[in-house]
């Protein structure tokens, strides 16, 4: 058993909270060299090419949408019907 403590702040719009600690323990096992085990089930999603190719081609189309449609949504919910219609 690996045991050891977290010590944590938490980070708001208000400042910081005092430190805390978190108790923790990892089970580990350790085994001889050479020893056979068995795959353990973990849910991690791999990232596919397809997708990272993706994300990195769409990312400034994004970024380009995020800049024009930002500045709209906020004249248009500060302005009322200025433009916006």
């Amino acid at each position: 058993m690996l045991r050891g403590k977290l010590t944590f702040q938490m980070a708001t719009d208000n400042g910081t909270s005092p430190q805390e600690e978190v108790a923790v323990e990892i089970p580990l096992t350790v085994v001889p060299h050479n020893t056979k085990v068995s795959k353990a089930y973990f849910p991690y999603h791999h990232v596919g090419i397809g997708e990272v190719i993706a994300l990195i081609v769409l990312s400034p189309v994004l970024v380009a949408a995020f800049v024009i449609v930002l500045p709209v949504m906020i004249v248009c919910g500060i302005g009322g019907d200025i433009g916006c219609g």
